[in-house]
């Protein structure tokens, strides 16, 4: 992802990072992909150089801790990338409710909240399922850091 804007702070000195903008840009940045990030922390030390790359870390709503990329580009702008995945619940569960029809022939309505999550082993998130007018719960949880999920229903 690359936005435009400036993070430079200038001063006397050479010009650093505006860590407090670097935070709102990460915050603002992955709010637009779905993630309501709680806490953000960018260093505040970094030489604002084109190629210069950065870490932050950023905690969403369910205390999961991601880490991002921050690199400045020539151009004043920057990229941005999370290093861990992430998932769409929304569009997680389009895909569950498809499956289940491709494979078992049987149309599932399922409805997942509409937000994304870091993909954590241990992080979990439910869904409402509806067969034939019979409503059930399912919990999604996450085995792995590549997205293995186990699934109970209730």
């Amino acid at each position: 992802m690359a936005f435009a804007g400036s993070l430079v702070l200038a001063c006397g000195c050479e010009q650093r990072i505006d860590h407090a903008r670097a935070e709102d840009l990460v915050r603002s940045s992955m709010r637009s992909q779905g993630i309501d990030l709680t806490l953000v922390a960018c260093p505040d030390r970094v030489v604002a150089k084109p190629g210069v790359v950065f870490q932050c870390t950023g905690k969403d709503d369910e205390g999961t801790t991601g880490t991002f990329d921050v690199r400045v580009l020539p151009d004043e702008t920057f990229s941005l990338q999370l290093r861990e995945r992430y998932v769409d619940e929304e569009k997680f569960g389009a895909e569950i409710a498809k499956r289940i029809a491709a494979e078992s022939k049987r149309v599932v309505e399922v409805r997942c909240p509409k937000r994304s999550v870091i993909v954590r082993a241990g992080v979990r998130f439910s869904c409402d399922l509806r067969e034939a007018g019979v409503s059930k719960r399912a919990t999604f949880t996450y085995q792995d850091d590549l997205g293995a999920v186990d699934v109970k229903i209730d």
